[in-house]
């Protein structure tokens, strides 16, 4: 997901200001190390639930009710 910045977890650098001694990653394309793993609708949970962004991050809610899970019977719900 590379190293949080104030684009991608906006108010970071104002709470974590060790920050600055980790190195700098970018994100990396996850796509090919799970091609041949998840169809597309995982593929897409997956991406949503490692959202560094909280605020973007699905919740367990929408993740439950995600297209993935369509098939599947979950008694609770």
């Amino acid at each position: 997901m590379g190293t949080p910045n104030e684009e991608t977890v906006p108010g970071v650098t104002a709470t974590h200001e060790y920050l600055h001694y980790l190195p700098k990653y970018e994100p990396m394309d996850l796509s090919p190390m799970f091609r041949n793993h998840l169809e597309p609708a995982g593929f897409d949970l997956l991406m949503r639930m490692l959202r560094m962004n909280q605020s973007q991050r699905i919740t367990v809610d929408q993740a439950l009710r995600h297209e993935y899970f369509r098939n599947v019977y979950i008694p609770f719900m």
